[in-house]
């Protein structure tokens, strides 16, 4: 292996591996502060949950800093401190961020006394606010002989046994208000619920017992606990948290790729990705996704997964799907979120339940021939054989340019060797006989399968179809037949415009010759990916002479190496065909 190649390999010892490995043997704590953040309450009163906590029974980091409650020694209720005074908290309404407060200074007021002595002005800060229907009256007192006649008849006594303790509730929209400032010592401004009747009032204790109603602002915790999670706040960001079982999140116990795929609906469902189903997904930043997601967990799929990420963190080329990323170690399954590529797959446009032939022209397919071959010549510079190359396995955007994907069964090849033995894997119709055959798999094993892929293009046909003459159920066999009897009219898709424009005539007669040469048996007898890039660049722009090599493989009255016997390799135990099963041994009879 190259030297700059090994050390990209062993870098590839990263986080996202480290999670997968992680995730498949390890099982996790519950967080500490899930387990804390569980609703409390004092002697009396209502339960206290988010954004209010109990100082001293809850943690700080279960609310809001400005939320913090204590329990009343007198009563047992929750007592909500301000910058002047104490409030008891009889109610707290979590659907309409209400709570209903008395004064605690009420609670002081002993006797036959109507007045509170003990009570002080009330200044709320943020995040708290008056209701609507609260108005606030001032209560005076301390008041000289001077105050107008008027004003002493609204007086409220104390006391019935010592008259001269009366205090004189007022609104500051009363016409004498500012008299009564002028001539009392004493005044505090005091929220009730509704509008009184200064002159009518009676016992001043009672109308400050009833209490009023605040309003209160915080993050919304419904999300939060919706997805079973206890809602906090982190003091060091300022910034709202999910306490869930597993660690914090930022609004819910449920991951993003679970809200971003409707929790793994049926319908977001994309197809199948060899070891897992992909969805689709809409993140939050507003990036569509394709989520695969890993089926009921085996050690073989968990290292097709972990394969995945190996190789895809370490390629970047404009025609290989992109990686966004990977699960993390404290996700519960093992999930990959790739580029979203929205026009499908090649074969859904070629005979898939939606196929289209007419929006995939001669020059598309062209164009899906060369780009496909560039980034498998790329994958091959890299020493690297994606081993499941298949028309599935190729993803077109919205202008058709390829994007292969599917890198489950991909193997690194070094470039310092001529093979590597192993259990032959890939999907039937597309693997290399000899592969099969000898277990061996080098980077011509790659070129047959492409072969494959160029004869679908050039047919509109599928790689396998047991419909067809046993002979001719694999795709190969009868492309081999028509090319080397010279009959491209019985292989050509007419559609095309094969017989009828002269320049789609030679190029698919050109590609026909280029699949004939990746298909033959012997490996050797192939042209590398490097050369068939090179060729298909030069059937596009008419250079011809490149093809002697083709010729030569194929001219009138050459021997193809293939044999017909090679059908009943690949005739499959039952009609479904599988897609990328795990090897090719699984699924086919011998």
């Amino acid at each position: 292996m190259k030297k700059n190649n090994m050390n990209t390999f062993l870098i590839l010892l990263d986080l996202c591996i480290f999670y997968a490995i992680v995730l498949s043997k390890t099982s996790f704590a519950t967080d500490y502060r899930y387990e804390s953040c569980v609703p409390g309450s004092c002697r009396n009163g209502p339960n206290i949950s988010f954004p209010f906590y109990i100082s001293g029974q809850q943690k700080s980091y279960c609310g809001y800093p400005e939320f913090g409650l204590s329990c009343n020694e007198l009563n047992g209720f929750p007592v909500l401190q301000l910058p002047e005074n104490e409030f008891i908290v009889e109610e707290i309404s979590y659907e309409t961020k209400t709570l209903r407060v008395y004064d605690s200074a009420v609670l002081t007021s002993y006797g036959n006394n109507t007045c509170v002595p003990g009570i002080k002005n009330t200044t709320l800060r943020e995040p708290f606010d008056f209701a609507e229907n609260v108005t606030k009256p001032h209560l005076l007192s301390n008041c000289n002989n001077s105050l107008s006649q008027d004003l002493f008849r609204k007086r409220v006594v104390c006391n019935e046994q010592d008259r001269d303790s009366w205090e004189l509730p007022l609104y500051d929209s009363d016409g004498n208000y500012r008299n009564a400032l002028e001539n009392c010592g004493r005044n505090i401004v005091v929220p009730v619920e509704g509008q009184i009747d200064v002159e009518n009032m009676g016992n001043m204790k009672e109308v400050l017992r009833r209490g009023f109603v605040l309003n209160w602002s915080a993050s919304d915790c419904r999300e939060c606990e919706e997805s079973g999670g206890h809602c906090g706040f982190n003091v060091t960001t300022f910034h709202f948290k999910c306490f869930c079982p597993d660690r914090p999140h930022s609004r819910s116990c449920k991951p993003q790729l679970e809200k971003a795929t409707n929790n793994f609906d049926s319908s977001q469902e994309l197809g199948d990705g060899g070891y897992g189903a992909v969805y689709y997904g809409k993140l939050k930043d507003g990036r569509e996704v394709a989520i695969k997601r890993l089926y009921k967990e085996n050690s073989h799929r968990v290292e097709q997964f972990m394969n995945e990420i190996r190789i895809l963190t370490c390629l970047r080329h404009k025609n290989l799907v992109s990686l966004y990323g990977c699960t993390s170690r404290r996700s519960k399954e093992l999930l990959l979120v790739y580029e979203y590529v929205p026009k499908g797959t090649v074969a859904d446009h070629l005979h898939g339940e939606t196929a289209n032939k007419s929006l995939l022209t001669w020059l598309i397919r062209m164009k899906i021939a060369i780009e496909t071959a560039t980034a498998l010549a790329y994958l091959h510079k890299s020493d690297i054989i994606h081993r499941d190359i298949k028309t599935a396995n190729i993803l077109l955007d919205d202008n058709f340019c390829v994007k292969v994907a599917d890198f489950g069964l991909s193997r690194l090849f070094p470039n310092n060797i001529s093979h590597i033995s192993t259990v032959p894997q890939g999907t039937p119709g597309y693997v290399d006989p000899e592969y099969h055959q000898c277990y061996q798999l080098t980077d011509k094993s790659e070129v047959y399968s492409f072969g494959v892929v160029l004869a679908e293009l050039i047919s509109s046909m599928p790689a396998v179809d047991i419909s067809r003459h046993r002979h001719e159920i694999n795709l190969a066999n009868l492309a081999v037949n028509r090319i080397q009897r010279r009959a491209f009219d019985e292989l050509i898709d007419s559609s095309l415009g094969y017989g009828t424009d002269d320049e789609v005539t030679r190029m698919t007669t050109s590609v026909a010759e280029l699949a004939f040469w990746c298909l033959q048996l012997e490996k050797d007898m192939r042209p590398s990916m490097d050369e068939v890039v090179d060729f298909l660049k030069g059937i596009q722009t008419g250079e011809e002479g490149k093809f002697e090599k083709i010729k030569e493989v194929n001219g009138d009255g050459g021997k193809s190496n293939f044999s017909p016997e090679t059908d009943d390799v690949v005739l499959l135990k039952n009609k479904n065909l599988q897609a990328s099963p795990n090897a090719v041994t699984d699924v086919w009879a011998g």
